[in-house]
């Protein structure tokens, strides 16, 4: 008996310690709050809300990261049948979004396998099988990657053009993906280094650096990119400064190539004074670059690559913090638990954290005005742009024809989208235009924020 009566103790011990594990669980909090150990179900959204203090003093972004999320909102008003939205890794995190904004029973999600290139018949199955929802009114492809082409030639054999597909960045043939597609959505490289200059001048900056290494200088895109910067800033009268850098290729690797960087900065900012803007074409320098900048009161007009926390995660140490998604639909992945963790901790992230913990830390550094980024990072903006002009054309709002786009909504439907980021501020847009022979092929830089 007496056996029996210390069994049920420790039962009732044992069940209340797993409550209590559990209650704590669902708050997303670990048991010492540390915030690098939040963690989120994929039925939660890890948004963070800064708020100042009377007096205007900023947060730290631990602080601000250690807020509890608010709850989530109820899904916008519904359309018409549904959403499929296909997506390589990186996009998996918008996916996730777009299907929080309008419901699970509005919008499907699907991951290309992690090696695509390899997995064409599983592309194709995968596709037949979204095709099978009769339900199915709209196909996101976030990216067009490598056999897109023909897993959608196969789709279309089964639902014909009754679902408009949405191609993002295509790596395929674009004269064929032209004719699968009803829109093609890509970054405008053309412009950035009209855009670049444009907002160094916005900023107050005198003249630009332009940092770049031999090899970059050698691929077309990048020797565009500097000649148009070169030419927007002769209009504007600003002196433009050519500076060759060490490569993250070269022989010294990385770490020369950042050193270079760290020391160079100072030197230039002494000699062309603190309203020099700088500009650099290698990825592997852009958190020194924004180090230095923040450090000498000299001008970053915004990063290399089209995102908005590009380089910004290191040179302001927004490792602490990060909201993470642990509870992914793992069925998703073919990669291995592994893979999937990977995934769900580094690019599941969402845009407003960082866009909050960058004007916080920002402001933190006293270097308000002084620093600039992309509106949108644009492998999230794509899927949100492409399932918003979707709806329209689902609501019967726009052409319903393949190959006309109605402009004039798209960029309605971008500009709400980037809008709802950064609230209530100030942002310039870039608006779509299209490119080359397909009115639906349409390119954007998207938008430009000081901060």
């Amino acid at each position: 008996m007496k056996r029996y009566i210390v069994f049920l103790l420790i039962l009732c011990v044992a069940v209340a310690h797993v409550s209590c594990m559990d209650a704590g669980s669902q708050t997303g909090q670990s048991q010492d709050d540390a915030p690098s150990t939040t963690a989120f179900t994929t039925n939660q959204t890890p948004e963070l809300q800064i708020e100042q203090s009377q007096n205007d003093a900023p947060q730290t972004a631990e602080s601000a990261a250690n807020q509890t999320p608010e709850p989530l909102p109820e899904p916008e008003l519904p359309f018409e049948g549904k959403i499929a939205i296909v997506t390589t890794a990186h996009g998996y995190r918008s996916a996730q979004e777009v299907q929080l904004k309008y419901g699970e029973d509005k919008v499907i999600r699907r991951t290309w396998p992690i090696l695509y290139s390899q997995e064409g018949e599983l592309m194709i199955r995968l596709l037949k099988q979204v095709a099978a929802d009769p339900d199915v009114r709209a196909l996101i492809i976030g990216q067009a990657v490598i056999g897109t082409n023909a897993a959608v030639s196969s789709f279309r054999e089964l639902r014909g053009d009754d679902v408009f597909v949405v191609y993002v960045n295509p790596e395929e043939d674009l004269t064929e993906a032209a004719k699968l597609a009803d829109l093609i959505l890509t970054f405008d490289n053309e412009i950035v280094g009209q855009v670049v200059a444009e907002q160094a001048y916005a900023m107050g900056a005198e003249t630009i650096v332009f940092y770049s290494s031999e090899r970059h200088l050698a691929i077309p895109e990048i020797q565009m990119r500097r000649e148009r910067m070169m030419d927007k800033a002769e209009e504007l009268g600003l002196d433009f400064v050519d500076l060759a850098a060490p490569d993250q290729l070269d022989d010294g690797g990385r770490a020369a190539a950042q050193l270079y960087i760290t020391q160079d900065v100072p030197r230039q900012v002494a000699e062309l004074g603190v309203d020099t803007a700088f500009y650099s074409t290698i990825y592997a320098t852009q958190a020194q670059l924004i180090t230095q900048v923040i450090e000498t009161g000299a001008i970053f007009p915004k990063p290399n690559s089209p995102s908005i926390e590009a380089g910004f995660e290191d040179a302001l140490e927004l490792g602490q913090g990060i909201w993470v998604f642990e509870g992914a639909d793992r069925e998703e992945f073919d990669g291995g638990e592994d893979k999937l963790i990977w995934v769900t901790k580094l690019l599941s992230i969402s845009d407003e954290y960082f866009i909050n913990a960058i004007k916080t830390e920002v402001a933190i550094r006293g270097a308000r005005g002084r620093l600039g980024t992309w509106a949108a990072s644009t492998y999230t903006a794509w899927t949100h742009i492409g399932a918003g002009y979707a709806i329209e054309w689902i609501s019967g709002n726009v052409p319903q024809e393949r190959g006309e786009i109605d402009l004039e909504v798209l960029n309605r439907v971008s500009e709400e989208y980037i809008s709802a980021l950064w609230q209530s501020h100030p942002v310039v847009f870039h608006p779509f235009t299209s490119y080359g022979p397909w009115q639906h092929h349409v390119v954007s830089a998207l938008g430009s924020v000081v901060l």
